[in-house]
């Protein structure tokens, strides 16, 4: 069914069933001209029956010519992958990165920095050649001018044995730089090498052999001769930060490594551990900025469901603005308050504000077009989402996240099939993904297969270690297909989370909805809005219908509170 599904999307893609139309009445236009015409003109019989038979042959060669090749504003180009160049469902094989595949070798400016190679016999200083790998990501992503693929595209390749020109296939870059660290006490050696990927040419070298307090002077170094290599001019404010070191307290930065490592585990434990680090590093060097950034990633990631931490956000916002304080060209300290701004504050002006300022010192910041798509998804400026979601999944194609969301604007607009295709490219890319099966399971439930639903539900509940959302779901798709009985143990789970400080209101409310337990419901949805949770914005979405509450003049008040805000309408806003 998904190959069938993906063929269809791409038939419509190409416009091969419009091309198809528009030559058939073209056709019988052409052929009523010339029965009229061609007796007029004295031409004999077998004209006419020529004109109709090439008009018949034709309709086969003009589908076949849609489906090959696009019009385009720059004239007619052969047709390529569908948007973002993805590999469908049907083809993506289970555990191995996918990205998009290059028609034409791409731009060298585009750069995949490959996970450093840590030579040390001890396996416990892996932290240190990953840390080092995303701190040139993060220096090198400043240089505008330059597409750096995000760190969890390209830790994607950390033990890999593919090749450069393989890899640089399936991220569609035209540079990769890779290389090897070994660090013994304060001793560093660091070896680099940046790649044509077309040429498998080197086009820069070198080895470092440094004292581990000029680590920062060497990215430094590196980063200026990866510009200088692909011919882009650094600005006098890039150079500065390039330049500037973070910290003088190498204790605190290795600190701050750990905690990186911790971090991108996105796990509770992982969590916990990586703000402990990152305190460490803060009370050893009270002005290391970037830990206090690190600190503001670890609690957003609480704060979105990664672990159970109170008052997450609120520490976030704290921890940003401190990280601001001390330097204010941090992009993904703009990052973390932008999203504390849209999902705790509903200020969505701020938040738009943090994303562009985030995007303006770090071009290639995945996760500030991610989230500036969900500022615009809130506001339903759908199209402008969908542009953001799609340039954000450009720079991390291999992030199952950032793919999963990207079908979250069509979603809303409805285009249930090309969502649909994107949560399914989702699975294909990491199967235990839990909020792609929750997504695909939304779509089941808004085209009325409920019972699909509830599978997906059920699986996203139990590879989710049951999210809260998830759960509530599940419970209000089991009400609706009458079973209370199944559905009230899910409500009585989200209650005893809410009991301990969780803001789950709008949860629990669409349980007690489906149950039919009005007044419940609409007391939850109340609550949802005096402490402003951050799903409201979904309220009109498929996946909250609340269908039995819509001439509840508490429900159109919540509604319209709702709307107002974030300038949609009380109608469901295309």
């Amino acid at each position: 069914m998904s190959r069938l599904r993906s063929f269809l999307d791409e038939v419509r893609r190409r416009h091969v069933i419009r091309v198809g139309i528009a030559y058939v009445v073209g056709s019988v236009a052409v052929g009523g001209a010339a029965e009229i015409f061609l007796p007029g003109l004295g031409a004999p019989d077998w004209a006419l029956r020529t004109v109709l038979g090439l008009l018949v042959v034709g309709l086969p060669l003009a589908v076949a010519l849609a489906w090959a090749y696009d019009i385009t504003p720059e004239g007619i180009e052969r047709a390529g992958p569908s948007e973002g160049g993805s590999i469908g469902p049907s083809t993506a094989m289970e555990g191995t990165p996918q990205g998009p595949s290059a028609v034409k070798p791409a731009d060298p400016r585009r750069l995949a920095i490959l996970p450093f190679a840590n030579i040390h016999a001890e396996r416990d200083e892996d932290y240190f050649a990953d840390g080092m790998t995303e701190e040139l990501i993060s220096v090198i992503s400043r240089i505008h001018g330059l597409d750096v693929i995000a760190r969890t595209s390209v830790m994607a390749y950390r033990d890999t044995t593919k090749s450069v020109s393989e890899i640089g296939r399936e991220l569609n870059v035209g540079t990769v730089l890779e290389g090897s660290v070994r660090k013994v006490a304060d001793q560093l050696r660091i070896t680099v090498q940046l790649i044509d990927v077309e040429t498998q040419g080197h086009l820069w070298s070198s080895d470092y052999d440094r004292e581990m307090r000029e680590v920062f002077r060497v990215q430094a170094d590196v980063a200026r001769n990866v510009a200088e290599a692909l011919e882009i001019t650094l600005l006098g404010t890039e150079e500065q930060r390039i330049a500037r070191a973070p910290t003088d307290n190498l204790e605190a930065y290795d600190l701050y490594l750990v905690g990186r490592h911790h971090l991108n585990k996105r796990t509770d434990n992982g969590l916990r551990k990586a703000i402990e680090q990152f305190g460490k590093a803060t009370a050893l060097d009270p002005s290391f900025a970037p830990a206090y950034a690190g600190l503001a990633d670890a609690y957003v990631l609480a704060g979105i469901g990664y672990a159970a931490i109170p008052d997450a956000l609120a520490r976030a916002n704290e921890a940003a603005i401190r990280a601001l304080e001390l330097d204010n060209e941090l992009s993904e300290a703009h990052t973390s308050l932008g999203y504390v701004r849209l999902n705790r504050d509903w200020e969505w002006e701020t938040a738009e504000a943090e994303f562009a300022r985030a995007i303006e010192l770090n071009p290639s910041d995945a996760k500030a077009h991610q989230w500036h798509a969900h500022t615009a998804i809130y506001r339903r400026r759908l199209v402008e989402a969908g542009r953001r979601a799609d340039r954000a999944r450009a720079l991390d194609p291999l992030s199952v996240m950032i793919q999963n969301e990207s079908g979250w604007p069509l979603y809303f607009g409805g285009d249930y099939g090309a969502a649909m295709e994107r949560h399914l490219q989702a699975v294909s890319m990491d199967p235990s993904f839990a909020m792609a099966h929750f997504n695909i399971g939304n779509i089941h439930e808004a085209e009325g297969r409920l019972e699909e639903a509830i599978g997906c539900f059920r699986r996203a509940v139990d590879l989710s270690d049951r999210t809260a959302v998830i759960v509530s779901c599940l419970g209000a798709a089991l009400a609706r297909v009458g079973k209370p009985d199944e559905a009230r143990p899910l409500l009585e789970e989200l209650r005893a989370q809410a009991d301990k400080g969780a803001a789950l209101s709008i949860w629990i409310a669409a349980v007690h909805e489906a149950l039919g337990e009005w007044t419940e419901a609409l007391d939850e949805l109340e609550r949802a809005l005096e402490q402003r949770e951050p799903m409201l914005v979904g309220l009109d979405a498929p996946w909250l219908p609340f269908t039995s509450l819509q001439d509840e003049p508490r429900y159109r008040k919540v509604l319209q509170d709702v709307s107002e805000h974030w300038g949609w309408g009380m109608d469901r806003p295309d």
